[in-house]
C-alpha cells in the first residue's frame, strides 16, 4: 500500500530510478556534439609563424627606437659642449695667455674636443686647433651606431673643422671661415638625422 502511494506522488519515477537533481544547471539537457577536439598541426605551425614575425618586428622596432634615442641624446650632448667652451671662453677672460675655447672636430675618427689655445705673444691670432699649441680640455666620441654625415670626401659641410670662441663677448670663429657651422649626425645604418648649428653669433640651435 505504501509503494502504491509512493507511485502515484512521483509518476515519473520508476521503482529503484534516482531521478537527477533539478537544481543542477545541466540537469536534463542535451550535450552538445565535441566535433573536433583541438587543433591540427598545420594550424600550429601557422600560429607560430604568424608569432615569430610579430616578435621580429617588435625587436626591430625597439632597436631602431633605441638608436632614436642615442642620436638625439648625442646631439644634446655635442650642444653642451659646445655652450661649455662659449661660457669657458668668458669665464677665463681675465686669465693670462688665455686666448679662447674651441671644438675641434675629427669625423674621420668620430671624434671632437674642446680645447684651449694659449698664445704667450697675447696676440692671439690663431683660432684653429694646433696639437703643438693647444691644450685639450676633453674629449669625446660618438657611440657606436652614430657618425657625422660627411661629404664623399669624408668631411664636414663647408669643411668645418673648428668653432673657436674669444673672449670677452665671445667673438665666434669658424674654420674655415663660413658664416655659420653645420655639424649633422646619423644613426649609421639609417636615414635618421640630428644637426647642430652654430650661428656667428654664438646662437645654438638643433634640427
Amino acid at each position: 500500500m505504501a509503494w502504491e502511494q509512493n507511485n502515484r506522488a512521483c509518476p515519473s519515477e520508476a521503482p529503484g530510478k534516482r531521478q537527477p537533481k533539478t537544481d543542477q544547471p545541466w540537469a536534463g539537457r542535451r550535450a552538445l556534439p565535441t566535433g573536433r577536439q583541438g587543433f591540427t598541426l598545420v594550424e600550429i605551425l601557422i600560429v607560430i609563424s604568424i608569432l615569430g614575425v610579430l616578435t621580429s618586428l617588435l625587436v626591430a622596432t625597439t632597436r631602431s627606437s633605441d638608436k632614436s634615442i642615442f642620436l638625439f641624446t648625442e646631439q644634446a650632448k655635442l650642444i653642451g659642449v659646445i655652450a661649455r667652451a662659449k661660457s669657458l671662453s668668458i669665464e677665463t677672460f681675465a686669465e693670462e695667455n688665455i686666448c679662447g675655447y674651441g671644438i675641434h672636430f675629427r669625423p674621420s675618427e668620430n671624434k671632437y674636443l674642446i680645447y684651449r689655445y694659449k698664445d704667450t705673444t697675447e696676440t692671439c691670432n690663431a683660432k684653429a686647433f694646433s696639437n703643438a699649441e693647444a691644450d685639450i680640455i676633453d674629449d669625446y666620441f660618438l657611440p657606436e651606431g652614430l657618425e657625422f654625415e660627411t661629404d664623399d670626401s669624408g668631411e664636414l659641410p663647408n669643411n668645418l673643422t673648428d668653432i673657436f670662441f674669444s673672449p670677452p663677448q665671445p667673438t665666434v670663429t669658424f674654420t674655415p671661415t663660413q658664416s655659420n657651422a653645420e655639424i649633422p649626425l646619423k644613426i649609421t645604418d639609417r636615414e635618421t638625422r640630428a644637426k647642430v648649428t652654430v650661428s656667428y653669433a654664438g646662437q645654438i640651435t638643433t634640427e
